[in-house]
């Protein structure tokens, strides 16, 4: 089902596509930040990912009040993650550009400006991304790309790049702050569903694909890391896409050896931590070793069965000396 309040400009420049699902406490702050934005040729595209509550409700008694061109889609089957949801919004998106943002995040005012900036200055990027920051209990945190890399201006990324961020632990980028040209989510197969990572799987596939990303240090959006966010809930043993990904384009031989090294580095040492992280949370099971193939990974393989059998094993003391070891 599909609700507009009216037929759109045909130069829209921005669709700017927001997954709800029951962030009825949340949504009018993240439409409020749009409605805010200096750039003022968007859309606004609410995708209800069949919420609970009267989230979707009062999105559109807000749009309806606010006279901007706007589409509430509404889900008939549950997503389960915010990438099916984005998928549904990308379909009846009409902007030029597609620009995602979470409802229980913002934008600052200036976010849009600034990736007009960036789409004038890096004509070679087919994606575009922003500092950010994450605030928790009240708490901001700075994105840790440009404060813990120095990174203080705008620039282009390619995957050595990206990789040599991730390798840091610092992701440069947010799919909630950035923004796409439709085709080159078409060309990398757009969203895939998974309960987690599923933006790291994106921007691995964007990356590995050839293509390259301009970021800002300008700190466009604001991260909520609210008590029934989707990243406190998820469990820690859930399969991450980019496991996957990764490990096909290195069977295929599309990834330079000094590059596939690095990714298998990042591959194990994340399964390690989830590894330690689930069975200190005594909530590691049978189905992390899907993940992992016993050809490519023995020792870690024997770590996991020997965590999922050993009784000692399971107990805080002894996932926190192998996230010790593993650092």
């Amino acid at each position: 089902m599909r609700n507009e309040n009216r037929p759109l400009p045909n130069d829209i420049q921005f669709s700017v596509i927001i997954p709800l699902y029951n962030k009825a406490s949340y949504i009018k702050r993240a439409i409020s930040s749009v409605l805010a934005q200096t750039v003022t040729n968007f859309e606004i595209v609410i995708v209800d990912d069949c919420s609970d509550d009267d989230g979707a409700e009062l999105a559109g008694q807000f749009l309806e009040q606010s006279g901007v061109p706007y589409k509430l889609v509404s889900r008939s089957v549950r997503g389960g993650s915010c990438a099916p949801a984005r998928a549904t919004g990308v379909r009846y998106a009409c902007g030029k550009f597609l620009a995602f943002l979470d409802a229980d995040d913002e934008w600052r005012e200036n976010f849009l400006r600034e990736i007009l900036s960036m789409i004038a200055k890096f004509p070679q990027a087919e994606a575009y991304g922003v500092n950010r920051d994450l605030v928790i209990d009240e708490e901001i945190q700075p994105g840790g790309y440009s404060e813990h890399l120095d990174r203080q201006t705008a620039h282009v990324l390619s995957l050595t790049h990206f990789l040599d961020a991730r390798r840091n632990d610092r992701n440069p980028f947010r799919v909630q702050g950035m923004v796409f040209l439709p085709e080159a989510l078409d060309d990398i197969g757009g969203f895939r569903h998974a309960p987690r990572s599923s933006d790291v799987d994106l921007m691995f596939r964007f990356f590995l694909s050839g293509k390259c990303a301009a970021w800002s240090p300008y700190k466009g959006l604001i991260v909520h890391r609210v008590p029934d966010s989707t990243v406190s809930t998820t469990p820690f043993q859930t399969t991450r896409p980019w496991f996957y990904t990764l490990q096909e384009a290195m069977d295929r031989d599309l990834i330079a050896p000094d590059i596939e090294k690095q990714l298998s580095r990042e591959i194990w040492n994340k399964k390690l931590k989830d590894v330690a992280t689930a069975t200190a949370r005594k909530r590691l099971d049978k189905r992390f070793l899907r993940t992992i193939r016993l050809c490519d990974s023995p020792m870690l393989y024997i770590i996991i069965a020997m965590l999922m059998n050993v009784r000692i094993a399971q107990r805080s003391v002894t996932a926190n000396l192998i996230r010790r070891w593993i650092r």
